[in-house]
């Protein structure tokens, strides 16, 4: 009787998981829904908004006021802040969920395929590229439809991968994220010796808990989501003598601030994992790069004597600035 009492308990967990799955599913499916409307009818009025490809959550009942992004993932996010300081437009983000994609394919609304690692999310068809890339080179997703346009993407690998699939695109390169030295200065508060900045998977991970516990007065964990203003974390990098981060946008702040950095992993990761990093580093010049695993809280300090002998990638901006303004991406 116990052990067929145990097998009922774990039978009626197992249904209670998937029927929780199922309803998380459901909801996030239905509040996508308004921002669709939303997007479909901003993108036939282009001269006031741009409606956008990426990787952000809107606060469910607060979609008409300013701050409408939930702060999960400021890379994802600030392809509503940054862009609305450029453009002086309102930004909304195209959704990606199945409802979102099912009307996507149907009715093909104008969109630009800006910051991330989205190329392979959305179909690309009506779109135009702005400097986005590709997540992975081992996962099978695929390149979906020809954009109408490709300025320019994040790097040589990203390029590669939109050759492949039959998409024509130049031989241009940059993450629009480095364009933010150009139109945001830093207010800088106080000073850090060594910064880290954690992809959101390795926040919690055992080296970083010690490194934090061990050198408080001196490392501070600069956090890519929950922040209070988006701008907030450009000034804690800026407050830093020494960047270490396992978070792509982290380095490529890091890089456009001209702050020392270093590439990191605190954990093991999924294979295709350090494509984008590769893509990004290769972009500016930079291919000899890889990541240094930490496995102890006192490498820190090792890799913080590399600061002196850390040189600052080639960037273009002025050819990145100009081709957006062509399109009125930027009206600065």
């Amino acid at each position: 009787m116990f052990l067929f009492m145990k097998k009922i308990e774990k039978y009626i967990s197992v249904l209670m998981c998937f029927f929780s799955k199922c309803t998380r599913v459901f909801f996030f499916e239905l509040r996508s829904i308004p921002i669709v409307i939303i997007c479909l009818f901003c993108s036939f009025l282009k001269q006031k908004y741009i409606v956008v490809s990426a990787w952000c959550i809107y606060k469910c009942f607060y979609l008409f006021r300013k701050d409408k992004i939930v702060h999960n993932n400021w890379g994802d996010d600030i392809n509503v802040y940054f862009l609305e300081m450029i453009s002086n437009k309102k930004v909304w983000v195209y959704p990606n969920t199945r409802i979102a994609r099912f009307v996507n394919s149907i009715v093909k609304p104008k969109k630009i395929v800006f910051i991330g690692s989205v190329l392979t999310l959305y179909s690309l068809e009506n779109s135009i590229i702005i400097g986005s890339g590709v997540l992975n080179n081992m996962i099978n997703d695929k390149i979906k439809g020809s954009p109408n346009e490709v300025l320019f993407v994040r790097g040589p690998l990203s390029r590669q991968i939109l050759i492949n699939n039959g998409v024509d695109c130049p031989q241009r390169y940059g993450d629009p994220a480095l364009l933010l030295s150009c139109f945001y200065k830093p207010q800088i508060m106080k000073h850090c010796k060594i910064g880290i900045i954690p992809h959101y998977q390795d926040l919690n991970s055992d080296i970083i808990v010690d490194i934090l516990t061990k050198y408080s007065d001196d490392v501070v964990c600069i956090k890519m989501k929950n922040y209070s203003n988006w701008t907030d974390i450009i000034d804690e990098i800026n407050s830093c003598d020494f960047i270490i981060s396992s978070s792509l946008h982290g380095l490529i702040v890091s890089e456009t601030y001209k702050v020392p950095s270093v590439w990191v992993h605190f954990n093991d990761y999924i294979d295709g994992w350090d494509f984008k990093f590769y893509d990004f580093y290769q972009s500016i010049g930079k291919k000899n790069i890889s990541p240094i695993n930490i496995q102890t809280s006192s490498q820190i300090w090792d890799l913080y004597n590399r600061k002196a002998s850390w040189k600052s990638g080639e960037i273009n901006y002025l050819e990145l600035i100009k081709l957006c303004k062509n399109v009125g991406l930027i009206t600065k």
